[in-house]
C-alpha cells in the first residue's frame, strides 16, 4: 500500500509532459556535465562549458515546444482568444445598436448616399445652367431681331 494518499502526480496527464521534459533535461544536463568532466584535462574553457550548456538547454526547450501537449495547449488558447474576440465584437455591435450609436458601416453608407445626392444635384444644376444659357441666347437673339425704334416687351 502506498504511503501517499491520492493518485501519483507523475501519472497525471496534465503533469506528465512536464515531468518527462524535466527528466530529459536533467538527463541531458547530467550527461553533458559528465562528458565535460571526463574531457577536462585541467585546462577547462568556460566558453566550451557555456556552449554545451546552451546546446543542452536549447535541445530540451525545443523538445518541449514541439511536444503535442504544448502545441495542443497553444491551439486551445488561440481558439479561446478568437472566441472571446468574436463575443466582444458581438456585444459591441449589440450595444451600439441598442444605444443608437452609428457604426462605421452606417457612416460609410450615409457618406455614399450624400455623395450620390451631390452628384445628382450637380447634374441637375448642369441641366439648369444649359437651359438658362439657351434662354439667354434666345432672349439675346430676339432683342437683336427687334428694331431699335420698337421697344422690347
Amino acid at each position: 500500500m502506498s504511503s501517499q494518499p491520492g493518485p501519483n502526480p507523475a501519472t497525471n496527464p496534465f503533469v506528465q509532459p512536464y515531468v518527462e521534459m524535466w527528466s530529459q533535461f536533467l538527463e541531458q544536463a547530467n550527461e553533458t556535465t559528465r562528458r565535460m568532466m571526463q574531457s577536462d584535462d585541467g585546462h577547462s574553457d568556460p566558453r566550451l562549458w557555456q556552449r554545451r550548456w546552451m546546446q543542452a538547454t536549447s535541445q530540451s526547450i525545443d523538445a518541449y515546444l514541439r511536444s503535442p501537449f504544448f502545441l495542443n495547449a497553444m491551439k486551445q488558447n488561440m481558439d479561446a482568444i478568437i472566441e472571446t474576440k468574436m463575443k466582444v465584437n458581438d456585444l459591441q455591435k449589440e450595444f451600439t445598436r441598442n444605444a443608437n450609436i452609428p457604426t462605421a458601416s452606417d457612416i460609410s453608407g450615409l457618406f455614399e448616399r450624400v455623395r450620390g445626392m451631390d452628384e445628382m444635384i450637380l447634374a441637375r444644376l448642369g441641366e439648369i445652367q444649359d437651359r438658362l444659357e439657351g434662354l439667354e441666347a434666345a432672349v439675346e437673339a430676339s432683342q437683336k431681331g427687334a428694331s431699335p425704334d420698337k421697344p422690347a416687351n
